[in-house]
Order: structure tokens, then C-alpha cells, then sequence
């Protein structure tokens, strides 16, 4: 094992916003994230959420793209909506897709 393997502790995927205020709720309500941390206290600009199998890294004036996170379900279409794509307040899409889907023999 190579020395970045052995030190490597967890690993957090950085999602950029612009307004922090609107795209947190959403991950939290929405789709059932957990808040670990905010900071800075007095005027937060990073939430540090996890949630099914996921840890989020999201940072208020971050560059990049906001990117696509899909989210794997027993049964999507049971979904409020049908299991349709979303988009977070920050422009992320969420994509709901079957976690065990049936396997298609050629």
C-alpha cells in the first residue's frame, strides 16, 4: 500500500454555491442529508453534510461545476415526482437510479 493510501482518513466531494442559505436546506430537507459541520459560525460559508454513503463538501464561492450526484434507490419511481432528475438551488443534478437494477442477459 502506498503512503497516500495509509494516510487518507475519509474523502469529501466539494460542491460550490453561491448561496449557501438556500442550497443547504435543500440537501438537508430535500434529499435527507445529515449536517456535520458549519463554519465559520458568525456568517457560515462551508457545510460539511453526509448522507447515504456520501460525505458533501459545500463551499459558498467555490469555483467549478456544481456536477451531478446520483443517488441510488430500491425503487426510484416510488419517488414524490416519479423518481425525476432534480436540480439543487446551486445548480447541482440530482439523478435517482435503481440500486439493484435487473440484470439484462444479451
Amino acid at each position: 500500500m502506498n503512503e497516500l493510501a495509509q494516510n487518507v482518513e475519509a474523502a469529501a466531494t466539494v460542491i460550490p454555491c453561491t448561496a449557501l442559505s438556500e442550497t443547504l436546506p435543500f440537501f438537508l430537507r430535500e434529499l435527507g442529508f445529515r449536517l456535520d459541520q458549519i463554519f465559520p459560525a458568525d456568517d457560515p460559508s462551508v457545510a460539511v453534510i453526509s448522507g447515504h454513503g456520501a460525505t458533501l463538501r459545500l463551499v459558498r464561492g467555490a469555483h467549478g461545476h456544481a456536477g451531478a450526484l446520483r443517488l441510488l434507490c430500491r425503487d426510484p419511481s416510488t419517488l414524490k415526482g416519479g423518481g425525476a432528475p432534480l436540480v439543487a438551488p446551486n445548480g447541482t443534478r440530482i439523478e435517482f437510479a435503481e440500486a439493484h437494477p435487473p440484470l439484462v442477459m444479451p
